[in-house]
């Protein structure tokens, strides 16, 4: 597994959406933020690609610059402040490299459904041809990292995460709607 790759997998990332899509804030939830050295490297690792960050206890509130959250999350990282969960509440789009044929489509759904997290509505999954979209069960908030765990598990590695419905709008591709199996 790709190490950079993996390592995102450990970044904990609560989010709030306060949009459909692009500058949704999101609030970054770490595992310490424990002085003013802390804040300032959270801060300097983060200024390139996000906007409006602020930072309360062991969270740190930031606007991605662009509707691409992955950045956010690299730069959380290479600071030195992984977090331990990405919830999300509403749809969300993650891009995929290659979903090129019918075996790599039925390969990321079975990476989807096996990773068994309670709160994916398999109903909603949707995929392109480069981009997956899924969605929370009604009133429930999806945990990414688990997810993207499970991807990664089953050879697939998100290039782009992307909140709202607009994102799989804006992918271009064909969408199909999968089936849990």
């Amino acid at each position: 597994m790709n190490p950079v790759k993996s390592t995102v997998l450990s970044v904990a990332l609560l989010l709030s959406v306060t949009g459909a899509y692009a500058a949704s804030k999101v609030t970054v939830a770490v595992g310490h933020m424990c002085c003013g050295k802390c804040r300032s490297a959270a801060t300097e690792g983060l200024v390139k690609v996000a906007d409006g960050i602020s930072i309360e206890g062991d969270n740190v509130t930031l606007t991605p610059k662009g509707d691409d959250l992955l950045p956010s999350l690299e730069a959380m990282r290479k600071s030195g402040f992984p977090a331990k969960s990405l919830e999300v509440s509403g749809p969300v789009t993650l891009g995929i490299s290659h979903l090129c044929c019918g075996g790599c489509r039925t390969g990321l759904t079975k990476a989807l459904t096996t990773a068994k997290l309670e709160a994916l509505d398999p109903d909603s999954i949707k995929m392109g041809t480069e981009s997956v979209t899924l969605s929370p069960k009604a009133g429930m908030k999806l945990d990414l990292i688990p997810l993207i765990a499970g991807m990664e598990k089953g050879g697939f590695s998100p290039s782009k995460i992307t909140l709202g419905t607009a994102a799989a709008r804006r992918t271009g591709a064909s969408v199909r709607r999968v089936a849990a199996r």
